[in-house]
């Protein structure tokens, strides 16, 4: 449970900040998932690589990727239909 809680998370937002410019990008949920991955970086090295080199960790990178490429999927089909089942999983997740 460990591993999920933090590994998830943690990664997603390394991934996030690997991916963003140093341009001032305006938006509310853009600064706050900046803010969130601020606070996740200024964690010490040695925190970070133990939460990362966890024997579950790989289960859920795997994990995050399969959702990327499903992701990737709907989008360069553009596929409506899909997209909306996809949203209406993501829906339910956070209402458990």
């Amino acid at each position: 449970m460990m591993t999920y809680s933090l590994t998830l998370p943690f990664s997603s937002s390394m991934v996030f900040v690997a991916c963003v410019d140093t341009k001032d990008i305006p938006g509310t949920n853009f600064r706050k998932h900046m803010e969130l991955a601020k606070g996740i970086l200024s964690e010490d090295n040695s925190l970070l690589s133990e939460i990362l080199f966890s024997p579950e960790s790989i289960k859920q990178l795997e994990t995050i990727t399969s959702r990327l490429e499903y992701l990737k999927d709907i989008i360069l089909a553009r596929d409506y239909e899909e997209a909306g089942k996809f949203f209406d999983r993501l829906r339910g997740n956070i209402l458990r």
